[in-house]
């Protein structure tokens, strides 16, 4: 199941100012990321931490990362999600 665009601000509300396309764009490059065969229910959860993290690499949302990185906290939680659910080459799709 994928997150609509009103329940990823409801579990993000910090991205409430984004134009709604860019966030759609966004939530639809992590659903493709996250398929419901290996994520099960978590995949919602997994979708909308992946859509965040891609958000939050965009140009006017620096301050989101992680001090002197490029990674995000939305990504640390996306990751811990990854081990949860299962091993690194069926979450990314190489399966």
């Amino acid at each position: 199941m994928v997150p609509t665009y009103a329940q990823f601000i409801a579990r993000c509300p910090e991205f409430d100012g984004a134009p709604q396309a860019i966030v759609e764009s966004c939530i639809a490059e992590a659903e493709r990321q996250t398929p419901e065969r290996v994520w099960g229910e978590r995949q919602i959860d997994g979708i909308i931490w992946l859509a965040a993290h891609l958000l939050a690499l965009t140009p006017n949302a620096k301050e989101m990362h992680i001090s002197g990185t490029t990674q995000t906290l939305y990504q640390a939680r996306r990751e811990e999600l990854e081990r949860i659910v299962g091993f690194g080459p069926q979450v990314v799709g190489r399966w």
